[in-house]
């Protein structure tokens, strides 16, 4: 799962002011948003074990397509990894 964060100048409402808030992302989605000044936060529900599933999936389905791509790229390097991989 790949966490990240932004920064964004946003209208708080509790400060009644654009401050700088804090934007954590999961996956792409927004997962908490952080007024710097006062510490309010909003969180927004994410259901991690969605999440984490969609990503395993998506893993598991391109599977084949990577081995290709890196197969036709370096057949040499391809063998030597294949073992480790397995």
């Amino acid at each position: 799962m790949k966490e990240s964060k932004m920064d964004a100048n946003l209208f708080c409402i509790q400060c009644r002011d654009e401050t700088l808030h804090v934007i954590s992302y999961i996956n792409n989605k927004i997962k908490s948003v952080e007024c710097e000044e006062c510490h309010r936060i909003h969180r927004i529900k994410i259901d991690i074990v969605k999440e984490f599933y969609k990503e395993v999936y998506e893993r598991i389905s391109t599977k084949p397509a990577r081995m290709t791509h890196e197969y036709k790229q370096d057949l040499n390097k391809f063998l030597l990894r294949l073992p480790a991989r397995a």
